[in-house]
């Protein structure tokens, strides 16, 4: 920390996947949260004392709960048996986020601490990596798009994409890798459409938007937000994709926005070029902005 700064880290985590403890796992899952929350304080004060300069700072990262072990171990009865004693050194509570492993609904069930982040501090589309086309196609791409803006709507302030560099779970490979070339993936390229939307100044809020989709979710729209004006909006088509154009309404946008400018979510890659996705990548994303 002498070296770094006190200022530089954003959280420290102290234990990553506590579920999986052998503490943990042994016991039911009452006591697990009860003995999680009276080893947390205990090894914070062990921190201080090595790295005096954590004292006091708001700093620290709890649960970091996996992804398949969402329900043992939540925010609001860990802090109720013993972390709300430090609360107020818990930056960020953290979860890991997986789809094909949770694909269920997260239940953020903590409303005592505003002031305390949440955060998925490792996400992914699938923890095993990809296996075949599973890794390599427009679906991921598309869901990490609809997965970041609808955190977005929910108050999750952060979310950490997992760069294991194994299979394909990461979304690019700087060099190369296990026999693996360097690479981009797919999934990658839902980031620059992601930072387009949030934009840059900071203050960005964003709102889902109904349309008149077939009610499977398969068309979403986000909007985005600056002052309380209107900036930006964020259409996903989810759906196996035909070349016949369908027009669709989106509900609930200002009556001054009347023109914008249209950009389309691309790669310059030839990964789309695989069997069941021969279609370019702009047909599924569309991002509107400069509104007047």
């Amino acid at each position: 920390m002498d070296q770094i700064g006190i200022e530089s880290p954003y959280t420290l985590e102290i234990g990553n996947e506590p579920t999986f403890y052998p503490w943990f796992s042994k016991i039911n899952n009452t006591a697990g949260v009860e003995t999680y929350a009276k080893r947390y304080p205990n090894l914070q004060d062990q921190l201080k004392q090595r790295i005096p300069s954590l004292d006091g700072n708001w700093i620290f990262q709890a649960l970091d709960t996996a992804a398949n072990n969402a329900k043992d171990l939540m925010a609001k009865p860990a802090f109720e048996t013993g972390l709300n004693e430090v609360a107020t050194s818990i930056r960020q509570v953290g979860f890991h986020y997986y789809y094909q492993s949770h694909p269920g609904p997260h239940t953020f069930d903590d409303k005592n601490h505003p002031a305390t982040d949440f955060a998925f501090t490792e996400t992914g589309y699938n923890v095993g990596g990809g296996r075949g086309d599973l890794g390599n196609n427009l679906a991921t791409v598309l869901w990490a798009v609809d997965f970041q803006l609808y955190c977005m709507t929910v108050n999750v302030s952060r979310i950490n994409w997992q760069q294991i560099l194994r299979g394909s779970l990461h979304m690019w490979r700087a060099v190369e890798t296990q026999g693996l070339p360097a690479a981009v993936a797919p999934d990658y390229y839902s980031q620059p459409f992601v930072v387009d939307f949030i934009g840059k100044g900071g203050q960005t809020q964003v709102a889902p938007l109904d349309g008149d989709g077939d009610g499977d979710g398969t068309l979403v729209a986000y909007a985005a937000y600056e002052s309380g004006k209107l900036a930006r909006i964020a259409l996903l088509n989810l759906n196996l994709w035909t070349p016949t154009a369908q027009p669709h309404t989106l509900k609930g946008l200002p009556s001054a926005a009347k023109q914008a400018r249209v950009h389309h979510l691309t790669a310059l890659s030839p990964w789309w070029k695989k069997r069941y996705f021969m279609v370019h990548l702009s047909l599924f994303g569309f991002l509107f902005t400069e509104f007047p």
